[in-house]
């Protein structure tokens, strides 16, 4: 079984640093104040723990 190669480490760390470039990329071309976005992320975070 080794034609998997979507599993491996090397892909997951293209597909992460690809998001983060995305996210970034999405972050500076907004601006939006730091504390709001921190906000919203907070707001994510905590529905995420509630529905576990």
């Amino acid at each position: 079984n080794e034609d998997k190669p979507f599993h491996s480490p090397q892909r997951t760390k293209l597909f992460l640093s690809g998001e983060c470039c995305l996210t970034l990329k999405f972050f500076f071309q907004f601006r939006p104040p730091l504390e709001l976005y921190i906000l919203r992320y907070e707001k994510i975070l905590v529905r995420f723990m509630l529905n576990k």
